[in-house]
């Protein structure tokens, strides 16, 4: 069962979308939809687009941030993708609610939870937000909870927030570095 809080088709531009998944499968779908989206240029001054190839570049990316475990599964996972923009004007309401969901309907006692974050533009009361979260999910979830911070590997400021965020929050003497990994995405393009 997937659920959704902001789908592409109903968000603003300054929403993010989130969704909420049972397997990997959901979140590698996403991921690579979203990386495919990306613009990149052939030459600097040049109009010609040069398209990403969101299969190898997840692939590769999951290769780092999901290294292959026993065949055994286990303990239940959700998976909780955002990505895009997250600028909006009623910030406190969106997070509040997203918290929530998180917590009380989202994710069952005996499951663990992992988010990645891949935001391009995140102002800083979404950053303010978002260690609020991550701190009240480490209280809640302690060692059932896994964040992933994803920066473009040439956005040195996304990756430097994501380090940020790491040392303010709270891990309640648990390994931040075990925690909140922090990577970046190598792009692939395709040979056309």
């Amino acid at each position: 069962m997937e659920k959704v809080v902001y789908s592409k088709e109903n968000r603003k531009e300054s929403y993010p979308f989130i969704g909420c998944f049972c397997d990997i499968g959901g979140i590698y779908y996403e991921l690579t939809s979203f990386c495919e989206r990306k613009k990149f240029f052939k030459e600097e001054n040049s109009s010609q687009e040069k398209k990403v190839d969101g299969e190898k570049t997840v692939n590769e990316l999951f290769k780092k941030i999901f290294p292959k475990e026993n065949n055994v599964e286990k303990t239940k996972k959700k998976y909780i993708l955002f990505y895009g923009k997250s600028a909006m004007e009623n910030l406190s309401s969106f997070y509040n609610h997203l918290l929530f969901s998180i917590t009380q309907e989202w994710i069952d006692d005996e499951e663990d939870i992992v988010i990645m974050l891949f935001l391009e533009y995140f102002n800083s009361g979404t950053a303010k937000a978002l260690i609020q979260i991550i701190n009240i999910i480490v209280s809640d979830f302690k060692k059932r909870a896994r964040f992933i911070w994803l920066s473009d590997i040439d956005d040195s400021d996304s990756f430097d927030s994501g380090k940020e965020i790491r040392e303010i929050v709270s891990f309640e003497g648990l390994n931040p570095d075990e925690m909140f990994h922090i990577d970046e995405v190598v792009y692939y393009f395709n040979k056309k």
